[in-house]
């Protein structure tokens, strides 16, 4: 499944990215920012993104409304440490996946995989 992963910490962008092409999944962008997630995703067409939400520039939200923009249905999941209500009411109303900072990463791949099954059921 071709994957973006987007996140302004380094380390976070690595071991996400790794750990998916691990498991299977083609990582065709990395971007620090969502306005580099964007470009990348309108070149790409990745068929699930993830991404943290709290960024400088362009955060996470901003990726999410401008990919909704343009392809309602896609696969992202949001991976934030932010908890306030407002945040999660936001991601909600986009209907993303959403895991709080820190996540097990056994809860992480479950949601990855779930999405990877049901888009080869559905295409």
């Amino acid at each position: 499944m071709k994957t973006l992963v987007v996140d302004d910490d380094e380390d976070m962008l690595e071991v996400i990215s790794q750990y998916l092409s691990l498991k299977g999944f083609e990582i065709v962008g990395r971007a620090k920012n969502g306005k580099m997630g964007f470009e990348i995703y309108q070149r790409q067409k990745p068929e699930l993104v993830i991404t943290d939400i709290m960024m400088p520039d362009y955060d996470g939200l901003y990726l999410i409304g401008k990919i909704r923009q343009v392809s309602p249905n896609a696969n992202i999941i949001a991976v934030t440490g932010d908890i306030r209500d407002s945040t999660r009411i936001k991601l909600s109303e986009e209907n993303v996946h959403i895991l709080f900072k820190p996540f097990e990463i056994k809860k992480f791949l479950k949601i990855c995989t779930s999405i990877k099954e049901n888009y080869v059921k559905t295409n």
